[in-house]
């Protein structure tokens, strides 16, 4: 695995930009490398604070570390369009309207922001106006969408322990190339009814949306998704889980969880194309609305 961060100093632009800024590189690389392969190449996180904004990734797959690599390097086009798209994850993770005041002055601030080195200690000389507004509060709409192993099988409970991690990220890149949306994270597995079944849940903040199209959008993911296709690139990630040292006590809070006994080396000898088939076979997706309250069990 390929893992790392890197970091540009911020303290003459405005917080708002270089935030709107982590969420466009972030948004603009997975488009980049396409959904199929964005759904399971590892990720691309960010996080502004006052005075530096930090990018992390790990990648399971080294082709997809050049892909990034030669992602930084090229020149960016920042579009209105995915500049809104970003202005609205920021919407929604600060529960704050912003508005742009001068859209050409945000792109050249962007630019010049984009011009600055990675991992330089060095500011720009002076600072800069703002142009992004705080209009007023506002709270999201909060979904929780609970993705069930309809199965008793055990070994497919064990392996749905690490397989969850990448089917969410399957659907949230799906739901990021559809609407404006927040990942507020996900619930460890829970097994119900001795055994009967397993779920877990994930939370999004949206700023509105219809409960049933994004039960359509769940399901018409998971059927379109080409495990063949993917495969390689799932099997780099679980040949990591099974030897990654810092990893291997994560058995730990499988059983605090789940109360399931198993290791990474067992996950990984489940994860076939069969049985990992076999899991997106016997899925199913509820979903509701939730508030901030219900957030204690994510992770």
């Amino acid at each position: 695995m390929k893992a790392g961060a890197l970091f540009k100093p911020i303290k003459n632009f405005d917080n708002n930009l270089a935030h709107l800024y982590e969420h466009y590189l972030i948004l603009d690389f997975h488009r980049k490398l396409g959904l199929d392969t964005a759904s399971t190449f590892g990720w691309v996180g960010g996080k502004t604070f006052e005075d530096y904004l930090f990018i992390d990734y790990g990648f399971y797959n080294p082709k997809i570390e050049k892909s990034f690599t030669d992602y930084l390097s090229q020149k960016k086009d920042f579009n209105e369009k995915q500049i809104l798209e970003a202005l609205s994850i920021i919407n929604l993770e600060d529960k704050i309207k912003y508005r742009i005041t001068n859209l050409e002055l945000l792109i050249s601030q962007l630019e010049e922001l984009e011009n600055m080195p990675w991992n330089i200690d060095k500011n720009s000389q002076k600072p800069l106006p703002k142009v992004i507004k705080q209009i007023k509060q506002q709270e999201p709409s909060y979904i929780t969408t609970t993705i069930k192993l309809n199965s008793d099988d055990p070994n497919l409970h064990k392996l749905f322990l690490r397989f969850k991690v990448i089917i969410d990220d399957i659907i949230q890149r799906n739901l990021d190339s559809n609407y404006p949306n927040y990942s507020q994270g996900f619930s460890p597995i829970t097994i119900w009814n001795e055994g009967k079944y397993a779920d877990f849940i994930k939370v999004n903040a949206f700023e509105a949306v219809e409960h049933n199209a994004i039960l359509k959008l769940c399901q018409n993911t998971i059927k379109n998704f080409d495990l063949e296709k993917n495969y390689q690139n799932i099997k780099h990630h679980f040949d990591y889980f099974r030897e990654e040292p810092l990893w291997q006590d994560v058995q730990i809070d499988y059983y605090k969880y789940s109360g399931v006994i198993t290791n990474n080396q067992k996950i990984a000898q489940l994860a076939t194309i069969d049985n990992l088939q076999q899991i997106l076979n016997k899925l199913s997706f509820e979903i509701s609305k939730t508030n901030q309250d219900d957030f204690d069990s994510l992770v």
